[in-house]
């Protein structure tokens, strides 16, 4: 079927519509092109922008890396401690100041020695041998302490932190260890070795018993001599609260106060009466002392006591027999009066008869 033919006015009328159309829909186009032109270059702005502000932060956080950096460089340099990195080897690859100080060793010498040529040879073995444990099982971290040597070839005494990283097949990378010279605290404790058996000896000598409880005043430790004052072994008082079946009941109470001022910091000097083992009574004086934790909060409590039972039972004899004197003078006064007032009634004839024969 021939199709529908329009006359010249109709083909024009829609040719114009048609152009009409599409003029709409290329200014739609240009103008949605344009838009995106603008948030195109809207972002490359922002693009910019960024851009700049990431330049900038990329630079400051460069200058604070190389502060933080140097800082942390000063830091190892002046620090007391031996500081060091080791390679795979076992060669140092870094080792600070400190090492010279130490040892008396030049930084350069050190620097090309394997870390084994620094222990002393009578070490040498054991280090050795620690090492091999570490690397067997793989640890990521250790501590052990030996014996350094230095150019002199005299031991020092150091405890050592190491640190390893591994790699994929269980290989040593790289170490960092830090060591520190360990002879000034040896000697501080040695120090406070001897001082405590000074003490100890004092205290021996005395003849005072020990018993250390803790927050809860449950016993932690108790020396010899206060198990054979109290008859008790020291299993059967470790863990325990002392009030409960040591001291006599009827002290409780003023116990129970000066624990409160234990833990105030203040200390107290008490007459107590406990109960040994066997029931019999225990007289003491007993003096704490406060111990504390690295907070400043009360830990331990120290107690000191001194065994007073036969200045007790001499008191209590000193008081019976003042007790008794107090009798006896008060016998006496009475028998005295009591005879003066016998001897007043013949006295009294005797002197009216005199009296009487005067006349």
């Amino acid at each position: 079927m021939p199709g529908k033919v329009y006359s010249l006015e109709e083909q024009l009328a829609r040719l114009e519509k048609q152009l009409h159309k599409e003029r709409e829909t290329r200014i739609q186009a240009e103008q949605l092109l344009e838009k995106r032109a603008r948030e195109l270059q809207e972002r490359n702005l922002e693009l910019e922008k960024l851009n700049k502000e990431l330049f900038g932060l990329n630079q400051e956080v460069s200058t604070h890396l190389a502060s933080a950096k140097m800082e942390l460089e000063e830091i190892v340099q002046s620090a007391g401690d031996i500081i060091y990195l080791m390679d795979a080897s076992g060669h140092f690859e870094f080792i600070n100041q400190s090492a010279e100080s130490i040892t008396g060793y030049q930084l350069e010498s050190l620097r090309q020695r394997h870390f084994l040529d620094i222990v002393h040879p009578s070490d040498r073995l054991r280090v050795r041998h620690e090492i091999r444990k570490i690397l067997k099982r793989k640890q990521p971290s250790a501590y052990f302490a030996f014996d350094l040597t230095n150019k002199q070839g005299d031991p020092i005494h150091v405890g050592q932190r190491i640190r390893l990283w591994y790699d994929d097949q269980g290989r040593v990378k790289r170490a960092i260890g830090i060591a520190r010279d360990l002879r000034d605290i040896l000697h501080l404790a040695q120090d406070a070795r001897r001082t405590q058996n000074r003490y100890e000896s004092i205290i021996r000598s005395l003849k005072l018993g020990i018993l250390v409880t803790d927050r809860s005043h449950r016993i932690l430790e108790v020396d010899d001599r206060m198990c054979q004052m109290l008859g008790y072994a020291k299993e059967d008082l470790i863990g325990k609260d002392p009030k409960g079946f040591l001291l006599d009941p009827s002290f409780r109470q003023e116990m129970e106060q000066a624990e409160r001022e234990y833990h105030q910091g203040k200390s107290r000097t008490l007459t107590l009466r406990l109960l040994r083992k066997d029931g019999t009574p225990l007289w003491i004086l007993q003096t704490a002392i406060t111990e504390y934790d690295g907070f400043g909060n009360p830990a331990r409590f120290v107690g000191v006591h001194l065994d007073i039972s036969k200045m007790k039972d001499m008191e209590h004899a000193l008081k019976d027999a003042k007790e008794e004197a107090d009798k006896a003078r008060r016998a006496e006064e009475a028998f005295m009066a009591h005879m003066s007032h016998e001897m007043r009634t013949p006295l009294h004839v005797i002197m009216g008869t005199s009296h009487l024969l005067q006349r």
